[in-house]
């Protein structure tokens, strides 16, 4: 099952984090396409991407605006001795109806090999307070409620549950 969530940008980075050692974070290119395919491949199980062309498809369609407009100003990819090895990608809205309006985290990447390191954390707070200067007040997000991991994450960052009903 999925579960919306929403956290206020400002609760985001009050949980400020600094990347280990040869990590960097800088805001995603076009250039950066073939790489985040690859890792969106890396990422997700078989049963939902099945091919790298089926993840190079994807991320031509993000790029191209299909699941929102992209923000590369908050959109940040993570990179380990140059190697692109994690990536949030923020979109302005979201174009499904049954989330909450205002900027919308469609993936949030890290590289199996990179994960437990603070690579989501660092990401998502870089994300957040850029957000923040931009004048944004919230983010929202998906996630499946059996990745218990990515939702303890989630939540220790300040997102909560989304309340479409009460309008979000």
């Amino acid at each position: 099952m999925q579960l919306t969530l929403l956290a206020a940008v400002e609760d985001i980075i009050a949980h400020d984090y600094s990347l280990p050692t040869r990590y960097s974070l800088r805001a995603v290119h076009q250039t950066d396409e073939p790489a985040l395919a690859e890792l969106y491949y890396h990422v997700y199980a078989p049963e939902i991407i099945q091919s790298r062309d089926e993840a190079r498809h994807e991320l031509r369609l993000t790029f191209e605006g299909a699941y929102g407009q992209l923000l590369p100003e908050l959109s940040p990819v993570a990179l380990w001795n140059d190697a692109l090895v994690g990536s949030v990608l923020t979109v302005a809205q979201a174009p499904w109806a049954d989330t909450p309006q205002g900027l919308f985290i469609i993936e949030v990447m890290t590289h199996a090999d990179h994960r437990r390191r603070g690579i989501a954390r660092a990401s998502l707070v870089w994300a957040a307070k850029r957000a923040s200067l931009s004048g944004h007040k919230t983010i929202g997000l998906r996630v499946e409620s059996e990745n218990t991991a990515a939702v303890n994450l989630y939540s220790s960052l300040g997102f909560q549950i989304w309340a479409q009903a009460s309008g979000g």
